[in-house]
């Protein structure tokens, strides 16, 4: 019958689930939920998956820092950075103002000063305090 899907629903579920965590950070069910460990954990998978995909090392940046990472989602970004075909995504300049705030204030303050946040077109909040 024409426009019946011949995929099962479970693997049609799937891959919805995998196409959003891929393709969409900012409205990302697990981001929205809460679950950033999760989110994160499958971008692990994905990375293992697609290892060149810069859009998936920019989001596992975005994500350790949400997670208050900062030097881990420094290294997210400089991956990024190596793989980028374009400067769609912003990775260089996340790794230049991480890199600048970990030097300068080491572990002490997992995240940037709000004005350098805007200014990178952070709006995702943070996970910890």
């Amino acid at each position: 019958m024409e426009g019946i899907s011949e995929v099962p629903t479970d693997r049609l579920l799937n891959l919805r689930e995998e196409f959003n965590d891929r393709l969409n950070f900012k409205n990302n069910y697990n981001i929205v939920d809460g679950k950033i460990d999760t989110f994160i954990l499958r971008l692990r998978s994905y990375i293992e998956r697609f290892p060149q995909d810069e859009r998936l090392h920019h989001y596992m940046g975005l994500a350790r820092y949400k997670a208050g990472g900062p030097a881990r989602a420094l290294e997210s970004f400089r991956k990024a950075e190596t793989l980028m075909e374009n400067t769609t995504y912003g990775s260089s300049q996340w790794s230049t103002a991480l890199a600048a705030h970990i030097c300068d204030s080491g572990d002490a303050a997992p995240y940037l000063p709000p004005e350098i946040e805007h200014r990178l077109g952070y709006d995702y909040g943070h996970d910890i305090g």
